[in-house]
């Protein structure tokens, strides 16, 4: 899946002009073939109950890479390696009632045995890749 990935600085600036007001990021982690999927607890406040691979929403003054690796730790305890490939985003509107914008990336880490489950999650599951390849070819919508 390696590909040439986009400038991540680019993203916020187009965030800006799509007007959107809370970026997140999502990681989907490859463990030979299958991909990390985590459940939210019920009173998160993204897709509370949900599965999905593991998210972190961006602060202020923070980049993509920086979230990617701070929301990945806090939730699963797993480190990022490497981002490989950049699979596009899914606007939706928040729990908060704003326009928000979840970029999805591609990752491999340095250890999947260090998986811990925590923070806004309370379960995990490894699934086929073609599960995640589904969701993104359903909601994508790439850049430019």
């Amino acid at each position: 899946m390696n590909q040439e990935l986009p400038d991540v600085e680019i993203f916020a600036v187009r965030d800006d002009f799509d007007r959107i007001a809370r970026r997140y990021i999502g990681a989907v982690v490859d463990n030979g073939g299958r991909v990390l999927l985590v459940r939210r607890r019920v009173d998160s406040e993204l897709r509370p109950g949900c599965w999905e691979v593991p998210v972190a929403r961006l602060a202020d003054n923070e980049n993509l890479v920086q979230a990617s690796d701070r929301g990945l730790a806090a939730g699963t305890c797993l480190q990022i390696e490497e981002i490989t490939a950049y699979h596009g985003f899914v606007d939706f509107i928040d729990r908060g009632g704003v326009l928000a914008r979840l970029h999805l990336f591609a990752v491999s880490v340095t250890d999947v045995m260090r998986l811990r489950i925590g923070g806004d999650y309370e379960a995990h599951s490894w699934e086929p890749a073609e599960v995640i390849e589904e969701f993104i070819s359903r909601y994508r919508q790439r850049p430019g």
